[in-house]
């Protein structure tokens, strides 16, 4: 099969062409995710696969097209399915990070025990420089000022639901 005939089938596929996605596209869908794009550490994890990404998708289709024009395992197969491997990795962790925070959050807000929370980690964070605190507690405090969130980040893992637990699933077979 030559390079014409694996574009034209591409042409055809669910997914879209790996050309025709933006470099940050994968930034912008994940930082729709309620309290994602304001949690520098998670914001950086979605640069980082982002940026990952952007670098397998060529070697993806490289390594494609060699193995339609040649019909043997092109060199750089194993090194693709490790970064992909390390790639599936990081969307899982990143994924499973945001869907705990968002699940505590609808726990706590279910409950009542947001102002709670809020006390006891402004008491562990005393001092004011542990960036990770202080992100949780605006999160927190932004939850007690919109009472919508709560039902918005259901929502939101209700959407992610199915791409995490395929994410998983290759997590699991990958390790």
């Amino acid at each position: 099969m030559d390079h014409e005939a694996v574009d034209a089938r591409d042409d055809d596929s669910r997914y879209e062409q790996a050309g025709k996605i933006e470099a940050m596209a994968l930034v912008e869908a994940l930082s729709m995710l309620t309290f994602l794009s304001d949690d520098m550490y998670l914001c950086s994890q979605a640069y980082n696969l982002s940026i990952v990404d952007q670098f397998l998708m060529p070697l993806e289709y490289r390594i494609l097209h060699e193995l339609m024009a040649t019909d043997t395992t092109p060199p750089d197969t194993p090194f693709l399915l490790a970064q992909s491997q390390m790639w599936i990795f990081a969307a899982y962790e990143l994924l499973r990070t945001w869907r705990q925070r968002a699940s505590d959050i609808i726990k706590w807000h279910d409950n009542g025990g947001l102002e709670q929370k809020l006390k006891s980690l402004r008491e562990r964070d005393s001092v004011g420089f542990h960036f990770g605190l202080k992100i949780r507690i605006e999160q927190i405090e932004r939850a007690l000022a919109d009472k919508e969130i709560a039902s918005e980040l259901g929502r939101q893992l209700r959407h992610t639901y199915i791409p995490f637990t395929e994410v998983a699933a290759q997590n699991r077979t990958a390790g």
